[in-house]
C-alpha cells in the first residue's frame, strides 16, 4: 500500500485540478446569463418586474457568479415590495463583487425601504469610498434625506404608524 501512496496522491491532485474549474460557469453559460440579464433589464425598465424576476432566476442559474444578475434581482425584489429579500440578494451580489456601485446604491435604497437609516448611511459611505461624490452617491444621499424628512414629518404630525405584524410564510 505504501508503494501506491504517491501515485494515488498524484491522481487525487490531478482530479481536483480538473474538477474544481468545472464548477465555475462555462464561457457559454456566462454569455447566456448576460443575454438573459439584458432581457430582464429591459423588462424591469418597462416596469414588468414579475417577468424580469423570472428571467433573472434563469440568468443566475446559468452563471452563479453573475453579480449583476443578483443585483438586478435584488432591485426587482425591492420594487416588488420585498425589500428584505432584495437586500439579501444585493448583499450576495456584493459578496461576489464588492465594488459593484449599482448594487451598493440599490442596497442602500432597500435599506431605506426597511427604515434602516444606519445601513443606508453605511452604503452611502461605501459609495463615497468607491466613487467619491459620484452620481450614485449623490442619489443615495438625496434618498436618505428625503426618507428622513418624511419620517420627521410623520413624527411632527403625530402620525406614527403602528408596527406591522409579520405574517408567517
Amino acid at each position: 500500500m505504501k508503494k501506491h501512496f504517491p501515485t494515488r496522491f498524484l491522481i487525487l491532485t490531478l482530479l481536483m485540478v480538473w474538477v474544481l474549474p468545472v464548477s465555475a460557469a462555462s464561457v457559454k453559460n456566462q454569455r447566456l446569463s448576460a443575454v438573459i440579464l439584458a432581457s430582464a433589464q429591459a423588462l424591469a425598465d418597462d416596469g414588468a418586474y414579475q417577468e424580469a424576476d423570472r428571467l433573472l432566476v434563469q440568468s443566475m442559474l446559468a452563471d452563479p457568479a453573475n453579480d449583476a444578475a443578483f443585483a438586478l434581482k435584488g432591485r426587482v425584489q425591492t420594487l416588488l415590495d420585498n425589500p428584505k429579500e432584495g437586500r439579501r440578494l444585493l448583499d450576495l451580489a456584493l459578496n461576489i463583487r464588492p465594488d459593484n456601485q449599482q448594487a451598493v446604491l440599490w442596497a442602500g435604497q432597500a435599506a431605506l425601504s426597511l427604515d434602516d437609516f444606519e445601513d443606508a448611511q453605511i452604503r452611502a459611505d461605501r459609495l463615497q469610498e468607491l466613487c467619491g461624490e459620484c452620481a450614485a452617491h449623490a442619489a443615495l444621499i438625496v434618498d436618505i434625506e428625503a426618507a428622513q424628512a418624511a419620517l420627521d414629518k410623520k413624527d411632527d404630525d403625530g402620525d406614527i404608524p403602528e408596527p406591522e405584524e409579520k405574517e408567517s410564510q
